[in-house]
């Protein structure tokens, strides 16, 4: 079992090659692709990791169909080539999903206009299942009638309906874990991973000229507010919403209105019910796609089936001010629900059926930034999300020859631009940096005992103690290592116990997450490590046994057992 402990003694006592502030999505793939080159590297994030912006994406892995709109066929083509390789990379945590978007009239809208668009980005994209096992390919689209276009989406609009066609993307069984497994399997190639440190600030070297560089560090371990130094060679800010604080600090600049006060897209999903199987739907909003080359129509919204229940998403709110202090109510989720029943009919589509609201900040697109300037916080549907992602190298900006910001605008693309910042510092000469043999290494939890095989040895060592559904969820999150999580519950079965009935989580999922995966705070593990939390409240006993758990195994007072409940119960309800 591959070790994922915080030590953060290990951090102060050797010099890095590059030191990743930032734990998100974009920071754990640079951790991967950095060490799997031999790098010595570390990776501080300040909260948990992946916690912000990276858990609050769509669940979606896309293949770059939109891109076709836009002419942008880079993108498009980085997009599917990255959607290939997580199917390869993890393929317990990622799965097919077919699309169905409803088809009407006969001109941009029409059956014909996306049956040729989709034959043209099949050839374009002819090696998108190179290399992936055979259950994981993804097929060519297919068309629909109307009668099988309204059996599978009954709500939707039946005006000018001429039918619909099918295509496939992949979706995300849990991005959480996939993110974790970035990070493992970097540790386990040795970088050293630390969450809930917070970088302060920075020392330069003493030189006489007038670029800097930054000799070390300075970080605060936001749990027991100790500071010390982190030495590297080369920074990379990879902080999402708060690369521009992170970039003032490190610069040694004070924070200004732009880093302060800077509008980004808060990107809005809501967790309702069941309403759709087996397939996602797309459905028009009322907000034009303003960057796109060849619109169909409006911007849409799409219907995810996911853990039994249905995502919807994604609304986009102007939002400007800090994002320590970034929120999503209660009443902007019944805002964006009463649009969506504009586009869908469904009994389900209630307020009261609102099971979880999630989200994060993402940055603007340039085309349109001039055009929100004077709209208020809270705007919605009026801006769009940045396509573009960006690398920031500060010898530019504030003369310093070791420091890059990382703005990541896709969970698709960030390991591509993992690559991209490697590719950077090696052509400024600031390290030797190796390529490796086999890019398509597989995650933690992957590897060849997949499948069947960890499905059959997990039944030996258990027996009937686990039920099969929570079997299957262990083995769907877990991968290969779910058999880790079998071992603990021979040892102790008391472990085997199931929280809650909606999310059949495990006691021995609790004590695996602070025992093997850093897991340190409540929300750690409900939100996080496991999928307690994610579909909104899993009742109060379910938490209490959870809170109970972890209190035993990290030694917490009652004191602070009853603050890790109360932030608990501030993110699942809303």
């Amino acid at each position: 079992m591959s070790s994922f402990v915080r030590r953060t003694s290990n951090l102060s006592d050797k010099i890095f090659d590059i030191l990743v502030i930032g734990g998100g999505i974009v920071g754990s793939t640079l951790a991967y692709e950095a060490s799997l080159r031999g790098l010595k590297i570390a990776l501080i994030e300040k909260n948990d990791f992946g916690g912000a912006t990276t858990a609050g994406n769509f669940k979606t892995l896309h293949g770059g169909l939109r891109y076709l709109q836009h002419l942008d066929f880079a993108r498009l083509y980085e997009s599917v080539e990255e959607q290939r390789r997580f199917r390869i990379l993890a393929p317990h945590l990622v799965e097919p999903l077919p699309f169905l978007v409803p088809c009407y009239g006969y001109g941009m809208k029409g059956r014909e206009v996306l049956n040729v668009a989709l034959h043209a980005y099949e050839i374009l994209t002819k090696n998108r299942n190179r290399g992936v096992s055979n259950e994981l390919k993804l097929p060519n689209h297919s068309m629909l009638s109307r009668d099988e276009v309204l059996k599978i989406a009954p709500g939707i609009s039946r005006a000018g309906l001429r039918g619909g066609v099918v295509f496939y993307d992949a979706i995300m069984r849990n991005s959480d874990r996939l993110t974790l497994a970035f990070l493992k399997t970097a540790a386990r190639s040795g970088a050293i991973c630390a969450n809930y440190i917070e970088s302060i600030g920075s020392e330069f070297e003493s030189r006489s000229t007038p670029e800097k560089k930054i000799r070390a560090v300075k970080v605060r371990d936001t749990l027991n507010g100790d500071t010390f130094e982190i030495q590297a060679r080369v920074i990379v800010n990879t902080a999402g919403p708060w690369q521009g604080k992170v970039a003032q600090a490190l610069s040694g600049k004070s924070a200004t209105p732009s880093t302060t006060n800077e509008a980004y897209s808060k990107g809005l999903q809501l967790v309702v019910p069941k309403i759709i199987s087996h397939y996602a739907i797309t459905v028009e909003s009322r907000f034009a796609d303003r960057t796109a080359v060849m619109a169909r129509g409006n911007r849409s919204y799409f219907f995810l089936p996911w853990r039994n229940a249905t995502i919807i998403g994604t609304a986009d709110i102007v939002y400007r001010g800090d994002p320590d202090e970034f929120q999503l109510t209660r009443e902007e989720g019944e805002k964006f629900l009463e649009e969506v029943r504009e586009a869908y009919a469904s009994e389900a589509l209630q307020s009261s059926n609102i099971r979880a609201i999630f989200g994060g900040l993402r940055p603007i697109e340039e085309k349109v930034k001039h055009e929100i300037r004077d709209l208020p916080t809270g705007t919605f549907g009026s801006i769009e999300a940045s396509h573009r992602d960006v690398i920031i190298d500060h010898r530019d900006e504030d003369q310093i020859e070791n420091l890059f910001s990382v703005v990541g605008i896709k969970y698709t693309t960030a390991r591509k631009l993992a690559d991209k910042v490697l590719a950077r510092i090696r052509q400024r000469n600031l390290l030797s940096i190796n390529e490796i043999e086999d890019e398509l290494s597989p995650l933690v939890g992957a590897g060849e005992n997949a499948g069947n095989a960890i499905e059959k040895d997990f039944k030996a060592k258990v027996g009937t103690l686990v039920t099969d559904q929570a079997r299957k969820d262990l083995i769907g999150d877990y991968g290969s290592e779910a058999l880790n999580i079998a071992a603990d519950i021979v040892a102790e079965k008391d472990l085997a116990v199931e929280l809650s009935d909606s999310s059949p989580t495990l006691a021995a999922q609790i004590t695996y997450a602070i025992r093997n995966e850093m897991a340190l705070r409540l929300e750690d593990i409900v939100m996080r490590r496991t999928a307690l939390g994610v579909l909104g409240d899993p009742g109060g006993s379910a938490l209490e046994v959870a809170a109970r758990i972890a209190a035993k195994e990290l030694n917490w007072s009652e004191s602070r057992l009853q603050a890790e409940r109360l932030q608990v119960r501030r993110a699942v309800t809303h």
